[in-house]
């Protein structure tokens, strides 16, 4: 396929592209997904940086874009055409056009089913439909299973437990239902978080979909929000709510534990079930609460905040492993399935407003924290991706209509020759 720039003019490589909304590597990083210009999907080798034609329409203006779990296929939500789901890779279709309507801005919250079969969008009135892909068939449309909300901001989620015999769906009043796949009919009592006049609301099950966490968040300066611990089985709430100002999340670690983020305040792991604390995070602010991310193996928990350090910690005991220190604010932590690295996105930027921008991607070892690699953007970045593989990393930077992809070797931090020879052109 050729996209196209504003001007109509047809662009033949990655370098060319401008305006791009959003950009993601597919599962191994040989290809870049792009959504824009013009609202246009695009496919791009990262080896030689030429347009991949595939299936894709170039005259269908696109919405927005959904990548299965592990970036093998994608869903395009067409403004004026049915959904189409193309290999992420080669760009051909994968299903004919799927029998569904007026799908909104909520496609980043449906799913694709863990063996590629069947998918879960969400339409304008926040109905989800379930899709064979094969088919494009509707399978079976949920009315009255969610609640659309004009008070609370769209969070309608989905999770498929891996071996994909089991479905969870949140609607916007922070209710789980939980299907079974095959009829796809309600199973057990469905998690009514405790309460009903939050913002945002979100959930997270176990490894093996035996406990839930449902949490809320109400907004800048709101309520408390609250955060619950649910036995599936039964639907019964397992103790008291946790409460925090500015809200909380909650993510499962390995050995039955459960980590609780506080917007403000510490983050903690606690013992499931008895929700003991084993142990508190440091603190990287006097109010804002820390940002925490796990590494792929499970053994490590990475920590950062406004004071520009990252810890390293065990995720067994807390124990302290390593640490990283900046003057530049932390604005991002990138882990791929190579635990034994991390990038760590930094902003330098002074005088912003004058277009200043000086922003960093640096490679850390892990557990240690030390430096291995760099790169210098001074421009404004936009966001970064490493491919799950830890081969490829993904800059975007720009803003205002002349955003742009940049490809780096995940192992060097160099970047792709042929994105070199045209820049210098």
């Amino acid at each position: 396929m050729l996209a196209q720039d504003n001007k109509n003019k047809h662009i033949e490589t990655l370098s060319e592209l401008k305006g791009v909304y959003s950009a993601d590597f597919n599962h191994d990083g040989s290809v870049v997904v792009t959504h824009g210009p013009d609202s246009r999907i695009g496919l791009w080798s990262t080896a030689t940086g030429a347009a991949i034609q595939g299936d894709l329409n170039s005259e269908h203006e696109c919405i927005h874009y959904l990548l299965d779990r592990d970036h093998k296929v994608f869903v395009a939500i067409y403004k004026q055409h049915k959904p189409v789901v193309y290999d992420a890779t080669t760009g051909l279709a994968l299903s004919p056009a799927l029998d569904v309507e007026s799908i909104g801005p909520w496609a980043d919250e449906g799913a694709f089913s863990p063996d590629l079969t069947s998918l879960v969008l969400f339409d304008d009135s926040h109905t989800p439909h379930v899709l064979d892909v094969l088919s494009g068939r509707n399978l079976k449309s949920l009315h009255g299973e969610t609640k659309p909300s004009d008070d609370t901001e769209s969070s309608l989620r989905t999770k498929f437990t891996a071996d994909g015999a089991y479905c969870f769906i949140m609607d916007t009043h922070g209710v789980v239902t939980r299907y079974e796949t095959k009829s796809w009919k309600p199973v057990g009592t469905a998690l009514s978080h405790p309460y009903r006049e939050g913002y945002s609301y979100g959930f997270s099950t176990s490894d093996d979909s035996s406990l839930a966490v449902t949490h809320d968040g109400p907004g800048e300066n709101g309520p408390k929000g609250h955060l619950q611990l649910w036995d599936v089985s039964n639907g019964k709430p397992i103790g008291k709510s946790f409460e925090a100002q500015n809200g909380l999340t909650g993510r499962f670690l390995p050995d039955n534990r459960l980590l609780i983020s506080p917007a403000r305040g510490k983050a903690a792991v606690h013992e499931l079930p008895s929700l003991k604390m084993l142990y508190a995070l440091r603190q990287h602010d006097d109010v804002e609460g820390p940002s925490v991310t796990i590494t792929p193996d499970k053994k490590r928990l990475l920590c950062w905040g406004y004071d520009g350090s990252l810890d390293c910690c065990d995720v067994d005991d807390g124990k302290y492993l390593g640490g990283f220190h900046s003057k530049a604010q932390i604005r991002d932590v990138l882990l791929s399935n190579d635990a034994s690295h991390c990038h760590v996105i930094l902003d330098n930027s002074s005088f912003m407003l004058l277009g200043h921008h000086d922003w960093y991607v640096i490679k850390l070892s892990l557990p240690d924290l030390k430096t291995v690699k760099s790169v210098r953007v001074l421009d404004w970045l936009s966001d970064a991706k490493v491919s799950s593989n830890g081969l490829r990393l993904l800059v975007r930077q720009g803003w205002s209509g002349r955003e742009k992809v940049r490809i780096f070797d995940g192992q060097t931090l160099e970047e792709i020759k042929w994105l070199q020879a045209a820049d210098d052109r």
